[in-house]
């Protein structure tokens, strides 16, 4: 596939991203991902720098490794409660990313998953998650609020996020 495309659609009936399958499509601004689709594979999208138009359905369980690093034209980003785990570095380098709502059902978010997102200004957490990875958050300067549900206010989950790279100043119960 030319990768000088701008917009990519997936076709129904696709049930995983493949690794690699669309890394480094540099002028890549726009992908559709049909609700068929239930994995998205390691550095799937990883250095579409352009990147801007994304929306995870809610049939994706899994997002793998590396799979939008360095996504620098995402600005906003909801995961959707179907995804269980988002792997490792999956959305590391997003520099311009200043909002990321992860959905009640998520479980898991990887190491340094939202790591070096320089921009990133509001996370919120849900009371679904049971894991958090090392440095998950580590070195996103700007990250001044952190919703968690009261639930998980002084757990396990908070300290995790503490130690991920998050302000205690920042967190906020809800």
């Amino acid at each position: 596939m030319d990768k000088n495309v701008t917009e990519v659609i997936i076709p129904t009936g696709e049930e995983q991203i493949e690794d690699g399958a669309f890394k480094e499509f540099e002028k890549m601004v726009s992908v559709t991902i049909p609700y068929s689709v239930t994995s998205i594979g390691d550095e799937a999208f990883a250095l579409c720098y352009k990147l801007t138009n994304l929306v995870i359905p809610d049939s994706v369980i899994e997002i793998g490794e590396l799979a939008f690093f360095g996504c620098t034209g995402l600005i906003s980003l909801t995961i959707p409660g179907s995804v269980l785990k988002i792997g490792n570095v999956a959305f590391s380098e997003c520099d311009n990313m200043e909002n990321l709502i992860i959905k009640d059902g998520v479980e898991e978010i990887g190491a340094f998953a939202f790591a070096h997102n320089h921009s990133l200004k509001s996370v919120t957490i849900p009371e679904s998650i049971t894991k958090i990875g090392e440095k998950a958050f580590y070195n996103c300067a700007n990250l001044k609020s952190v919703e968690i549900p009261k639930k998980l206010a002084g757990t396990e989950v908070a300290n995790l996020l503490i130690s991920s790279g998050v302000e205690a100043e920042a967190l906020k119960e809800v």
